[in-house]
This record gives structure tokens, sequence and C-alpha cells, in this order.
């Protein structure tokens, strides 16, 4: 009996140190956990001036082209300039199909004459940015060869004209070819270079004449808009330039004298042109034979 009782007893001690040391263990991993999940004090204070800076681009976040690479620079194309030609009546047109027709050409025949005619003539057309083409003879650049050097110094264009203003039409072959060709010496003599443009003394010609100008690779014009500036009517400034003006039309390949008159009509005539809406096209333009 004594030795049942004694079992019962080691038993019960031994369940009871047992839940003893459950309960211990259970209360210190309790407070272990609590103490854990309290906020700890933060014994270092956190300055903003002392936070890193952040990146100026995160690696997650697509990166725009403009912050890999600098902007590219776009050279626009540069737009080609109209070149023109003649159609059967001698008006300037545009050589690109649908180009702008709303243009002109100046000429001014018969020179170089003097100073003071052409002095203020190329002023004029140096105030206002225009460049003619100047239909010469041959026998006045021979008498003012330095006249001839300031309608090119103005970046005007030279045309022959033949050497003294015959009527070709009524002249022999031989002495077409030698008015030609004679002025077209003297002007490469004096400027350096041939011409490339024709114009036939009061726009009268024959088939030799016009045979023989394209054998010699110039351009054979007469005009689409006589000034008339020969006529008495005409022969001051005002009158002049009001004629003219009122006879402008798309292509017009206008006509001109190294005139007094001429000369004070031409700041008019061109202020007029120019308000129309018309662009005066540089001979250098055209197209040439080749």
């Amino acid at each position: 009996m004594k030795n049942l009782f004694g079992t019962i007893l080691t038993i019960l001690v031994l369940a009871g140190l047992s839940i003893g040391i459950s309960s211990l263990i259970s209360r210190q991993s309790s407070t272990n956990f609590l103490s854990d999940a309290r906020p700890q004090k933060n014994t270092t204070q956190l300055d903003a001036k002392n936070l890193p800076p952040l990146p100026e681009v995160f690696s997650d976040v697509p990166v725009p082209p403009s912050a890999t690479k600098a902007t590219e620079t776009i050279t626009p194309t540069p737009i080609a300039e109209e070149k023109y030609t003649l159609d059967r009546y001698y008006n300037v047109i545009p050589v690109t199909p649908g180009g702008d027709r709303k243009v002109v050409l100046i000429t001014v025949d018969d020179g170089p004459i003097a100073t003071s005619t052409l002095g203020p003539m190329l002023e004029t057309f140096a105030q206002y940015n225009v460049h003619a083409l100047f239909f010469v003879l041959g026998s006045r650049v021979s008498a003012h060869p330095e006249l001839l050097k300031k309608i090119v110094d103005g970046g005007h264009t030279i045309g022959n004209h033949t050497w003294d203003h015959p009527n070709l039409k009524n002249s022999s072959n031989a002495s077409i070819k030698s008015q030609i060709d004679r002025t077209s010496a003297l002007l490469e003599k004096t400027i350096g270079t041939t011409p490339h443009f024709f114009r036939p003394p009061y726009g009268s010609s024959n088939t030799y004449t016009q045979n023989y100008v394209k054998e010699k690779k110039m351009l054979f014009m007469t005009w689409s808009l006589g000034a008339e500036d020969w006529i008495k009517k005409y022969q001051s400034g005002d009158a002049l330039a009001e004629h003219v003006l009122s006879g402008v039309a798309p292509g017009s390949n206008i006509l001109l004298h190294e005139h007094a008159w001429t000369r004070d009509a031409l700041d008019r005539i061109i202020v007029g042109i120019l308000d129309k809406g018309y662009t005066i096209i540089d001979p250098k333009d055209i197209v040439l034979p080749e």
C-alpha cells in the first residue's frame, strides 16, 4: 500500500513540475513577442538634410527618350528655287507643273548709254533687290565698257542685242553671223563670259537667225509686254509707269529701254508690280539651252 501511495505521489510531483515549466516557457515567449511588437525608440535623429538624394530616374520606371539622349535638331529640307522657261509668246512660265505663274521678267534694251540714265536705274533695282536682263549693243559696250561692268556688278544678266541694231529679217546670213559673233566676243573680252540670251532688234528675225542663235547655245526671245517707251505720249515717268502697270499679266516679259523717262518711271513700275502680288524673277533662274 505504501508503495502504491509513493508511486502516485511521484507522478503528481512530476506532472506539476512539467506544467510549471511549460507555463514559464509560454510566459517568456509572450513577453518576447510583445517586446518585439512594441515600437523601439530610435536613438539616431534623422535630418532631412542628411538624407541621400533621390535618383533622377528610377530604374523600375521607363526612361523617357529625352532623359537618355539629347534632343535631335531637325534641319528642314531646303526648298529648291523655281526655274522658268518661255512659252511660244515669250511669257515666262514655271518649269514645275502647277508652279506660281504670277511672275514677271524685266528687260532693258539698247544700252549701255550714259551714267545719268543707267546709274539711277541700277540704284532703283538694287533698292528693291530686283535683277534685270540687259540686252546690250556691241557698239555701245565698245564706247562704255565701264558701264557694262557696273551692270554686271549689280548682279544683272547680260544678253546679246547685236552690234548696232539692224533689222535682221532683211540682213544676209553673213551679216547676221557677224552682228552676233562680234558682240559676243566683245562681251567675253569685257566681262569674261559670253551671253546666254539673244534678242533681235525690233523683235524681227528670220529662220537663219533663230537657228544660229540656237547653235551658239543662246536662248532666243523677243518680249510679251512692250513698255512702248519710244512713243511720245509715254515719255514721262508717270505716263510710262501707268501704261506698263495697266498691261502687267502673269508671265509678262517686260521690254524697257535706257531712257530718261524710263529711269523716272522705274521705281513706280517695280512698286506697282510688287503691290499687285507679282514676283519679279531673276533671269538666272531661266533654264538655258544645253
